[in-house]
């Protein structure tokens, strides 16, 4: 069976592609329901793709076939996108504003997905580590990632509770903190404070306080969760976001139209 370019532009494919990948990511909830499932997740958010199928400790088959096939659906839609524009675009006679504003959405929606999906393939995501004040953790061959000081002012026993459990006044997460420092091979690469919400950033390198854990036995001052990373998709994917959202708008201005008055008699 020839599948023409007519087919994979029509309304017909495209309504049916995102149909088969909203109930394929509804699948993805009770694959987080199996034994062991929540863990198999966030070793996935946390880890580059391609290294998290190497994980074979943290992925079970089912997940990895879940995984391959929303890769297989987006490339569709990518494929989808691709050739309706091109067939809509290129055979166009005498392009107005309207139709030229509508091509850049189209094309800057690709961008955005391209540039998305690569994050998933490229780049530096080592797993979360866990440290306490003045450790020194050994991230790869080369980066060292140190713990300087560490700022708790809510009750540590509140990490021995579940999140679930927690009310507003059992955590600050604006005076809760940490100064760390990564260097590598020696040379420092980046130092200052890390909190909730609040990641330390050097161009596209990224340090994360993911959380605090409980303090070692005899301790008083808890530990803390950190996720090192490097992302050199990252601020395109927001910068085309931006883009796209201001680029709709205009679009919808432009086009909107004005309802007629009609004059009295």
């Amino acid at each position: 069976m020839k599948i023409s370019t007519a087919t994979i532009a029509s309304l017909r494919f495209t309504t049916g592609l995102l149909i088969t990948i909203f109930f394929w990511f509804a699948a993805f909830i009770p694959l987080t329901k199996m034994d062991g499932g929540r863990k198999i997740a966030a070793a996935m958010n946390h880890s580059l793709l391609l290294d998290w199928f190497q994980q074979d400790h943290h992925c079970h088959l089912s997940m990895k076939i879940w995984v391959v096939g929303l890769c297989l659906l987006t490339g569709l839609l990518a494929l989808n996108l691709t050739v309706c524009t091109w067939r809509r675009f290129s055979r166009s006679r005498g392009l107005n504003r309207r139709k030229w504003l509508l091509f850049l959405i189209h094309l800057i929606f690709g961008l955005l997905v391209a540039a998305h999906g690569a994050g998933f393939f490229w780049g530096w995501k080592p797993e979360p580590i866990t440290a306490h004040l003045n450790n020194t953790i050994q991230l790869g061959q080369y980066h060292h990632l140190k713990i300087e000081k560490i700022v708790f002012r809510d009750n540590p026993l509140i990490l021995m509770k579940p999140h679930r459990t927690w009310t507003s006044t059992d955590f600050n997460y604006r005076l809760n903190q940490a100064n760390i420092s990564l260097s590598k091979g020696g040379s420092e690469i980046v130092r200052g404070e890390i909190a909730t919400y609040r990641p330390l950033r050097k161009g596209s390198l990224q340090i994360t306080l993911l959380g605090f854990i409980p303090p070692l036995p005899g301790a008083s001052l808890p530990g803390i969760r950190v996720q090192v990373s490097r992302a050199p998709f990252a601020r395109p994917v927001i910068w085309l976001f931006h883009t796209l959202i201001f680029l709709t708008l205009i679009y919808f201005i432009t086009t909107m139209k004005v309802p007629a008055v009609k004059k009295q008699s």
